[in-house]
């Protein structure tokens, strides 16, 4: 794959864990407001999901960031390719038209989406990933 610009590292993300905690938290309060009594059966309920989440997002995934290689490659300009056709929205049909930008990588094209208003150089800096 190439593109314009390097590719950010992706970090990791806990966020489903959070969400599941806070969300035995607030379950755990409303039932400690409402049936203080079965406080302790509903602690050791909520102690599953919780547990759960918990290896999921700490243990059993990936815990390294996604790093990219981001190569940097010269390509040179080659041409536009223009991309047209009818795609079936409802009853009627309407005209989908795309353009992409050619850039020779190393004897290969390369095929990239082409925005509408960007000036595109003979020669390019692409990154590899």
């Amino acid at each position: 794959m190439y593109s314009f610009q390097p590719l950010a590292d992706i970090a990791v993300k806990h966020d489903g864990f959070f969400f599941i905690a806070a969300f035995c938290v607030v379950a755990l309060f409303l039932v400690l407001m409402n049936e203080p009594e079965s406080f302790f059966v509903w602690f050791f309920v909520m102690c599953f999901p919780f547990g759960i989440a918990y290896g999921v997002s700490y243990h059993w995934t990936n815990q390294e960031p996604k790093t990219f290689v981001n190569q940097k490659v010269t390509g040179t300009f080659v041409k536009f390719e223009a991309e047209g056709y009818k795609e079936k929205s409802g009853k009627s049909y309407v005209d989908r038209h795309y353009t992409y930008v050619v850039y020779n990588v190393n004897g290969n094209n390369v095929l990239m989406y082409a925005k509408e208003g960007m000036e595109y150089p003979q020669t390019a800096i692409l990154y590899k990933n």
